[in-house]
């Protein structure tokens, strides 16, 4: 069977269906449907699809056809980065909670990347066929192993209908900043992987920057005014929609062309576009359905081609990086998380809730894996650990939400950090508007 497009329907409509089925079982089973999806990834590649229907496997998803998924797949994961950049709401982020936040970020989010990264480094002797240094490697596991999935987050609290309390909202504002630097520090990294030829190195650093710079200080006034249009028409018009879906796939060329993944180019169109409710509601019905439900699940499908866990297994000297890596990303990014939300004066169930929700990696962990692969900074064997780190950390948020018992009734404590941390933040702010 050849890589037409008999054979790429037919793959698509077997991912699909099983894709469907497996989520809703998880989905019985109180998960997320994220869970569902990636975990039907990983069955319908090497690892189980692949292990007792070899022929057939190869037959459906010849390397033709995972060509044509894979650029599939990269289109749908830009749309999915703007649908989040657009999503982020940022009246979310009072005034009063940015010191709290700031807090969690620099002693929860940092610590746990450092952490990660300095186990990763320490196990570079099993993964020493990567073609980058040590610490590039190290640092974008760490990352990895560091993110949090502002979509199941987002998704989760909606579900317990806790998405408006003070809880719910501070859990939003941590996740989204949390993000928003995750990407920049992963812009940065790419920057740094390809400075093999220093001159391209630094083109694809000045790049980002000026490319970064353009869209916060050029486009964004312009689609200010571009939603004020809309918001006086009342609707969306076909080619107003052209115009967003031309600017994504427009930001994604230049992102892609200066060395830095197309996602980043998708998430700051979105972070640019105005907060308006006309245009977010009809830029979200026409997108999301199509993403979340055709192109997002062929990326988990991708993912799965990848990662094959019988060769992980079977091989004793991964078993121990494997068990490691696992512990130390739960251990650092829940444990830092519990202790500098303790310090902004949660309770120890609060801090717990929250960091049970902050400690799930979803799609945006399974994205830096892929970028990781991609980049040929992660070896198979790394890659495959880090699918199973972000499935089994993704599985364990809503259960840890629910023994912490985080019930509607949880006051959000405004006592905060030290005054002198306050004092530190606020001078760092007032300088950088300066």
């Amino acid at each position: 069977m050849n890589g037409d497009l008999s054979s790429v329907l037919i793959a698509l409509v077997f991912l699909l269906a099983v894709l469907q089925i497996i989520a809703k079982i998880f989905n019985k089973l109180k998960q997320p449907t994220v869970i569902g999806e990636m975990s039907a990834g990983i069955l319908l590649g090497p690892s189980v699809f692949g292990l007792f229907a070899p022929e057939l496997q190869q037959e459906l998803f010849s390397q033709d056809v995972i060509m044509i998924l894979s650029i599939l797949s990269n289109i749908g994961l830009t749309l999915y980065m703007f649908l989040i950049g657009l999503e982020l709401d940022f009246s979310y982020f009072k005034r009063e909670q940015f010191e709290n936040s700031v807090f969690v970020l620099i002693f929860g989010f940092f610590p746990s990347i450092l952490f990660g990264g300095v186990t990763v480094y320490f196990l570079m002797g099993e993964f020493s066929d990567s073609i980058h240094p040590a610490i590039v490697v190290a640092l974008f596991a760490g990352l990895a192993m560091s993110i949090t999935a502002f979509p199941v987050v987002v998704r989760i609290l909606s579900e317990k209908r806790i998405i408006n309390t003070q809880l719910g909202v501070f859990t939003i504002m941590v996740a989204g900043m949390e993000d928003v630097v995750a990407w920049i520090l992963l812009a940065l990294l790419l920057s740094f992987v390809h400075d093999a030829d220093l001159l391209k190195g630094a083109f694809t650093i000045l790049g980002t920057t000026a490319f970064t710079l353009c869209i916060l200080y050029i486009l964004k006034p312009w689609l200010r005014r571009f939603g004020n249009k809309i918001e006086k028409q009342g609707k969306l018009s076909k080619n107003q929609f052209a115009a967003i879906i031309l600017m994504v796939l427009g930001g994604a060329a230049v992102t892609d062309i200066i060395g830095v993944h197309t996602v980043f180019g998708g998430f700051l169109v979105g972070i640019a576009m105005p907060r308006k409710e006309i245009l977010q509601r009809e830029v979200s019905l026409r997108l999301e359905h199509l993403v979340v439900v055709l192109l997002l699940p062929v990326f988990f499908v991708c993912s799965g081609m990848n990662t094959n866990l019988i060769r992980l297994f079977s091989n004793s000297t991964f078993i121990l990086p494997l068990i490691a890596i696992i512990a130390v990303s739960f251990i650092g990014k829940y444990g830092f998380s519990v202790l500098s939300l303790r310090k902004t004066g949660y309770s120890w169930r609060e801090s717990s809730a929250i960091s049970g929700l902050l400690n799930a990696r979803g799609v945006m962990g399974l994205i830096v894996a892929n970028i990781g692969l991609t980049e040929n900074i992660f070896s198979d064997e790394m890659f495959s650990i880090m699918i199973v780190m972000v499935i089994l950390t993704t599985l364990c948020a809503s259960p840890i939400y629910n023994i912490s018992k985080a019930e509607r009734r949880m006051v959000f404590n405004r006592s905060g950090v030290s005054l002198k941390f306050k004092k530190v933040i606020r001078n760092l702010v007032m300088g950088s508007r300066r």
